[in-house]
């Protein structure tokens, strides 16, 4: 390729959010889990637009998957509960290099890191592919076994309003309203309401425009098209309501954040949302599996336990969630004493807690909906 540095536009770190958008946009107006040519426009197009970034953009590194692929937001939270990570040893390291220039020790080539990470302050498994490649460099670096969700109580670089995005607004906002539109007996209410009002004043293009098939479904001998009116509709349920859920879920962590006392700064309200990830993986999990559910069924499998398996998941992700609000306190509480806050010990652990299971609400409610209550 060309080897080009990578630009600064696309260091943006609002890309993981916007790709993640529109690719859930996307899957649902081409029903990307019903039809090939959706699947293929989404899988295929993002290899060509890799490739592309590829053969511009840096020197065989994976510029693509660290900067714009869609899902790489959703990836760099989920790698957080791994119970294993690379990780640099700095004792090793300093020690490598202080005997390569003693002349005791051979210099090692510097390993090719896909994803660009400095291997020096390599201790995040957000951002790391697990390749291999720099096992064993310097003596220092190897694969370790850890405590599934100790990176999201002590992480190890600082937590960013692009984590928070994709988790609240993300995970626990747009993908449960993609979920959810399909299911839902209001979504049709609304439709039909919209159509009544249309055909009322005459307004017809709505419901007689379609699309070619790979930007709007349109299989008429599936009986499956969908004119102007439902992919504007999908489309505001999905931005809308993802947005309210988002908001719904945000408002219990701003105001624990505040009532915790000391110093409520963002990177503590960013900090403490990780607690939800464990509840935004499972929903991405739940969501997905729901079409392989219908498939089976209607392939006459019985599956009565389902539900009950879903609400199993879903109270141990939320007590997870709150086990790791408690840790996640605590770090924050010890860490503000030694600067000299004024959090009052279990007190403000006990709201922060508080507000992070308030914030589950939302996302369970929708849930509840659309396995118990539509």
């Amino acid at each position: 390729g060309l080897g080009r540095p990578i630009p600064g536009w696309m260091r943006w770190g609002g890309w993981p959010f916007v790709a993640f958008l529109g690719t859930t946009l996307y899957g649902q107006l081409a029903s990307v889990y019903q039809y090939p040519l959706g699947a293929l426009v989404v899988l295929g197009g993002s290899t060509v637009a890799a490739i592309i970034v590829g053969l511009i953009y840096g020197k065989g590194t994976r510029v693509w998957c660290r900067q714009l692929c869609p899902v790489n937001g959703v990836f760099n939270l989920l790698a957080r509960l791994s119970p294993t990570h690379f990780r640099t040893d700095q004792a090793r390291w300093n020690a490598h290099n202080q005997a390569v220039r003693q002349g005791n020790a051979v210099r090692m080539h510097a390993p090719d890191c896909a994803p660009l990470i400095p291997l020096k302050q390599l201790d995040s498994a957000g951002d790391c592919h697990v390749c291999g490649r720099c096992s064993g460099y310097k003596d220092a670096m190897q694969l370790e076994w850890r405590a599934p969700g100790v990176e999201l109580v002590e992480p190890p670089q600082p937590v960013r309003f692009t984590h928070y995005s994709v988790l609240v607004f993300g995970l626990l906002g747009i993908a449960i309203g993609a979920f959810s539109w399909s299911a839902s007996p209001w979504f049709v209410a609304l439709k039909q309401q919209l159509a009544f009002w249309l055909v009322d004043h005459d307004l017809m293009w709505p419901l007689t425009t379609t699309l070619p098939t790979w930007i709007l479904t349109n299989y008429p001998e599936h009986n499956d098209v969908f004119n102007l009116l439902d992919g504007s509709l999908i489309t505001l349920w999905i931005v809308v309501g993802g947005g309210l859920l988002g908001a719904l879920t945000s408002l219990p962590l701003l105001l624990g954040n505040w009532l915790m006392g000391g110093k409520a700064t963002l990177s503590r309200l960013w900090h403490l949302s990780l607690s939800l990830i464990p509840l935004g993986g499972l929903g991405v999990f739940l969501g997905l599996s729901a079409t392989t559910m219908t498939l089976l069924r209607g392939d006459g499998i019985n599956l009565t336990w389902a539900n009950d398996l879903r609400a199993t998941l879903l109270a141990l992700a939320c007590l997870w969630g709150l086990r790791l609000a408690w840790r996640i306190t605590g770090e924050q509480h010890n860490g503000e004493q030694r600067n000299g806050g004024l959090l009052a010990g279990n007190a403000a652990r006990l709201i922060g807690t508080a507000s992070v299971a308030l914030a589950c609400l939302p996302a369970l409610g929708i849930w509840y909906l659309m396995f118990w209550g539509w």
